[in-house]
């Protein structure tokens, strides 16, 4: 005490003067007296710090996942000039690719912006110095692409319009990370010949380190002119020169708004769109700020985001409510500090101004430590995802200026609003009670701490509640039905396209393939356009004549396969029959529906012969099969459309092989297959179907895992904001114990009344944390992940954790005070 009150003639009372120096001299002092008190109490203070970084460290790590999706900008000249054009298609989805035509239409507008440039994905397969090609992702981009973005080259040069035209020497530009890994930074690999998709290519440039594409998460790798798409997928559709659709990015002109571009645009486009029908598609656009981001499901990972967020901002309120109750107890301790103050001339206001000014320290400590733990949490998580992900993942989770910003300013926040009350009430002091003894406690004290606990657990019931709901409704999906046999099956991803192959050769590398995947011993294989859960369908509009009325019209999700795909993935056929070899003939019109849309186009009828009209030809059902889940495991089922894999063009296909030793032994078939009908062919992901299922869980599972983990840390911090307070009112309570056994309380009364406070504060944090959960945060959770209500078991299981951890931290004190001497009680002060 006397060296903590040295200094009091130099700050207890307040100063005259009003300038700014005296001003910032004044907080300064302030900040130097915290710190000293921090010294010179170190375990209180740890105790603080760790609580607090505890609390910052989750929502600083999901803010920096916010930032690194949403809110870092491109690395691009001027970011905020460049509009995506996006608009509604058919299915009622956004979309931002376009038609050729619709392209041509939307860059004929040249008053509100001032350049325009388009890209389309690709799949490419790279070949240098006779090594084996390798998969690289990239795009095609018209020869405008880099001067939009405003990128500047790193070596040699970007192609221009002239080499974009089709028929024109193919020329290759490398990103930076390809041209270290692969050509180990070599700066004469500039006007060397590399072979792309198996035909010779001239490299021209290297992009500069750090730019990616336009993409946030997966590193465009290799950019090739768009006019040598034809070049490149020979397997196309014949006559296609350019990709069938294209992303349009354009550059606003200076001085012009988003909305006077739109309505430049419209105009353009409507009057292109009245002579050139194929135009019409690009009618009904809207621009949005060049993002990064795919735009459909833009808005569901929004609100993920938002969520865990607000999640992780409820153990941030527990760990706050948990150092406010501390500073309280703090506060009780050091009355007659704070008395002694103010009675030899310190104001209420300077004593709240100091003790907050303590407060904020030991915030903006805490979330110092916390930015440390998001920090190392974000390096363990991007090296995670690279090893787990075949693509090259560049989202950076690190910590940037805005990150820091948000953590400072949620630190001053929490400090401001839970530092300030304990100041408060310490300033409250009676001066004459409190001179005469510290030891009783002050009533509004206690009834606050009990406030406070009583909100920490509720806070913990809310998270526990939450992840109960997500873990049930992840179990519920995993044992779900999908309508088929995961068991024993494996995908590979293969494209004849990465070799150069027409589609004669590729049509023949798929037969080769087939031939050697026959020979599994009791097991089957297939080919087909997409998996379930591999997100590679297509979508078509379908109609078919309905007795007395319109025809009906439904969108259907388009699958190409080849015979045998039912049998490999066990899909039971209801009706009719699946596909035959005879079924591959160009002009086969066979297909085979699933039951869904066997009952919206022939409801009650008979659908096998019947005949429909599918993308502009004419489609006869052979089959019936049984719906299935396509996109993700435990969503509802889908229509389904199947025609035979002959039909149409070839490209990215899929290899499915069922092998009776399982997984594992049906990759190693798969492997050997196509090192035995193609040894160049690299293969782009190869897995097992149970595999490529959970992965469609993935975002709720780690919903539901981080929910736990942060509900988990809550109750940690909870049990021990109880056991404290519980601790320090025995404490402030063994005269009155004393007296209580010296007058025949029996040991175990004693004990009972300590532990009777401590559940019912739990269990009035319970009720409210159930109470509060019901009508909010159920629709929430359902609304942004599809769970369900809580479950009973949940519900069991929440407050059973909640009251083991309050009874363990109320035991504790309790068996203590059972155990106090009378006689040393009754000496108590």
């Amino acid at each position: 005490m006397p060296e903590l009150l040295a200094p009091a003639a130099a700050w207890c009372v307040e100063p005259r003067t009003t300038t700014e120096s005296a001003t910032m001299e004044a907080m300064w002092n302030d900040v130097q007296y915290a710190l000293r008190r921090i010294r010179l109490s170190p375990g209180f203070s740890l105790a603080v710090i760790i609580t607090l970084a505890l609390g910052v460290a989750g929502t600083t790590y999901v803010f920096s996942e916010i930032n690194a999706l949403y809110l870092r900008p491109l690395r691009l000249s001027d970011p905020g000039g460049l509009m995506s054009v996006v608009h509604d298609d058919l299915r009622a989805h956004r979309s931002s690719f376009f038609t050729s035509s619709g392209y041509d239409a939307i860059r004929r507008e040249s008053r509100a912006f001032t350049a325009w440039t388009a890209s389309a994905g690709g799949s490419f397969g790279l070949a240098a110095g006779g090594a084996r090609p390798e998969a690289v992702t990239g795009k095609y981009v018209d020869g405008s692409y880099f001067r939009v973005l405003g990128i500047r080259p790193r070596h040699g040069r970007f192609f221009g319009s002239a080499e974009s035209a089709p028929g024109a020497e193919p020329v290759l530009v490398l990103s930076h990370g390809l041209w270290r890994r692969r050509f180990g930074s070599d700066p004469g690999v500039i006007g060397s010949v590399v072979r792309l998709n198996g035909k010779p290519v001239t490299v021209i440039g290297v992009a500069p380190e750090g730019f990616n594409g336009v993409s946030r998460a997966v590193a465009e790798e290799v950019w090739v002119p768009l006019g040598a798409y034809a070049l490149f997928n020979p397997s196309a559709v014949d006559g296609m020169s350019n990709p069938a659709v294209v992303e349009v990015v354009g550059r606003l002109a200076g001085g012009v708004s988003r909305p006077q571009a739109e309505s430049a645009l419209a105009a353009r486009v409507a009057e292109v769109a009245s002579v050139d029908p194929l135009a019409r598609q690009a009618l009904a656009l809207r621009l949005e700020p060049l993002s990064g981001l795919p735009t459909s499901g833009r808005s569901d990972g929004i609100s993920r985001k938002a969520l865990q967020l607000g999640t992780a901002a409820l153990v941030l309120l527990i760990a706050s409510i948990n150092v406010a109750g501390m500073l309280l107890v703090r506060a009780t301790a050091r009355r007659k500090e704070i008395a002694v103050r103010m009675a030899i001339g310190a104001t209420r206001a300077r004593v709240i101004r100091q003790l907050a000014a303590e407060s904020v320290v030991l915030f903006l400590l805490g979330g110092t430590g916390g930015v440390c733990l998001a920090v190392a949490a974000g390096r363990i998580r991007s090296t995670t995802v690279s090893s787990s992900v075949p693509l090259r993942i560049v989202l950076d989770y690190g910590v940037d200026g805005r990150v820091l910003a948000f953590a400072l300013a949620l630190s001053l926040a929490t400090s401001l609003a839970f530092g300030l009350i304990p100041a408060f009430q310490a300033s409250r002091t009676e001066l004459v009670p409190a001179l005469r003894s510290a030891a009783e406690p002050m009533r509004r004290q206690s009834h606050l701490r009990d406030g406070f606990l009583v909100g920490q657990y509720a806070a913990c019931v809310l998270l526990l509640l939450m992840a109960g709901t997500l873990l049930q409704s992840l179990a519920r999906a995993r044992h779900a039905d999908p309508g088929f046999r995961l068991d024993g099956v494996a995908v590979s991803t293969i494209d004849a396209g990465l070799l150069g192959y027409d589609r004669t050769r590729a049509e023949g590398l798929y037969r080769r393939l087939m031939e050697r995947l026959d020979g599994v011993p009791g097991g089957a294989a297939a080919l087909a356009s997409a998996v379930p859960f591999g997100n590679a369908q297509s979508s078509l509009t379908v109609s078919a004549g309905v007795a007395g009325g319109a025809p009906e019209q439904i969108a259907v999700q388009a699958t190409r396969v080849s015979p045998g795909y039912f049998e490999t993935l066990r899909i039971p056929v209801v009706l009719g029959r699946g596909f035959t070899p005879a079924d591959a003939g160009e002009r086969a019109s066979a297909a085979v529906v699933s039951e869904a849309v066997a009952r919206r186009l022939w409801p009650g009828g008979d659908p096998v012969g019947r005949r429909f009209i599918a993308d502009g030809g004419e489609l006869e059902v052979v089959g019936v099969v049984r719906d299935i889940q396509m996109h993700r495991l435990g969503a509802r089922p889908t229509p389904q459309l199947y025609t035979p894999i002959g039909k149409g063009p070839t490209g990215e296909t899929h290899i499915l092989v069922r092998a009776p030793d399982g997984a594992p032994a049906a990759l190693d078939w798969i492997r050997r297959a196509v090192e035995g009908a193609a040894p160049d062919l690299p293969q782009m992901r190869s897995m097992a179907l149970e595999e490529l299922a959970r992965e469609t869980l993935s975002a709720r599972r780690s919903a539901a895992s981080r929910t736990l983990m942060f509900g988990a840390v809550g109750l940690l911090l909870a049990g021990i904001g109880l056991y404290g307070a519980i601790a320090y009112q025995v404490t402030l309570r063994t005269h009155e114990i004393g007296v209580r056994m010296a007058l025949g309380a029996n040991p175990a009364d004693v004990q009972w009344l300590i532990f009777r406070r401590g559940m019912v504060m739990a269990l009035l944090g319970t009720a409210l944390g159930v109470v509060s959960y019901i009508p909010f945060v159920r629709v929430l959770v359902h609304g942004v992940y599809g769970a369900q209500s809580v479950g009973s078991i949940t519900l069991l299981l929440a407050p059973t954790a909640i009251f083991i951890v309050a009874a363990l931290a109320s035991y504790l004190p309790a068996r203590r005070a059972a155990r106090l001497d009378p006689a040393g009680a009754l000496r108590a002060q």
